[in-house]
């Protein structure tokens, strides 16, 4: 008979599932709330309407055998209800900590992955820097042709996800997202001296956003985070591949990267 697992080890696995899964939870109970929250206003209002209706009969049946009985005020009204949206008021605090919470956990998060592409981009960068100075400018545009050609053979384009700039009509790959889209080298290029010209003449930074608005393409989600200033300008390296794959077979594809990396917020200088 095989050992069964401890009731620590259970714990372990619980706890490191549940930090693991947190967003996805915090989340859920965030919209389970948010219905639970209707569920219960709708319930409560139709109690309390029930109440005040009843409460106006009574006044109006005293009011008619000659009684009198004085006018309510908003307060009187409140204080004969306010009991009954006690569920809903407390349903809807807990679903917004559930929200906070969730919204807490995916920004440290965030940071943490941003941190931590921030310091492979800079190893990657680095090494970059000594193929350079090892093998000579030639012998390094052939690596990179030969990375552009299996990046394009991993992610060959469909026709589905191919954007339409309306700046040319080659196909373009952008390394850095794995993105296709049609265009023209000429468009990149000038996207490239756009980018410069406001880095020299703006704040001295620019995003990727920015350069994606020059050529029309859509946003990621963290384009706005990243970019380029006056200490790492851009610099577009090329590279010519041949697509293997329907329905670009036999199709030239202008793959380019961005030299250097994009830095994480680049307007905040070191």
């Amino acid at each position: 008979m095989k050992n069964l697992p401890s009731v620590s080890f259970l714990l372990q696995r619980s706890q490191r599932v549940l930090a693991d899964n947190a967003p996805t939870i915090l989340t859920a109970v965030g919209v389970a709330g948010t219905l639970t929250t209707a569920y219960l206003t709708g319930k409560a209002t139709i109690k309390a309407t029930r109440i005040l209706i009843e409460d106006e009969y009574d006044r109006q049946t005293i009011i008619r055998n000659g009684g009198d009985v004085p006018e309510l005020s908003t307060m009187d009204y409140y204080r004969k209800v306010w009991k009954l949206y006690l569920p809903p008021a407390i349903c809807v605090t807990f679903t917004c900590k559930a929200i906070v919470m969730a919204q807490k956990v995916n920004s440290r998060r965030l940071a943490a992955f941003a941190a931590a592409y921030v310091v492979q981009q800079d190893k990657f960068n680095e090494y970059k820097d000594k193929v350079t100075d090892s093998f000579g400018k030639t012998k390094e545009q052939k690596i990179r042709d030969d990375i552009a050609r299996d990046q394009v053979k991993r992610n060959p384009p469909i026709s589905e996800n191919v954007i339409r700039t309306g700046f040319g009509k080659v196909l373009c790959h952008e390394a850095y997202t794995g993105r296709y889209f049609e265009g023209s080298m000429e468009a990149i290029r000038k996207a490239e001296n756009d980018i410069n010209a406001q880095i020299l003449s703006g704040d001295g930074s620019a995003t990727i956003s920015d350069f994606y608005n020059y050529l029309k393409l859509p946003h990621t989600t963290v384009c706005d985070e990243f970019g380029w200033n006056t200490d790492n300008r851009l610099e577009i390296a090329f590279s010519s591949v041949i697509c293997e794959d329907e329905p670009y077979m036999g199709i030239p594809c202008i793959s380019f990267d961005y030299l250097p990396s994009p830095v994480r917020r680049p307007w905040q200088f070191s």
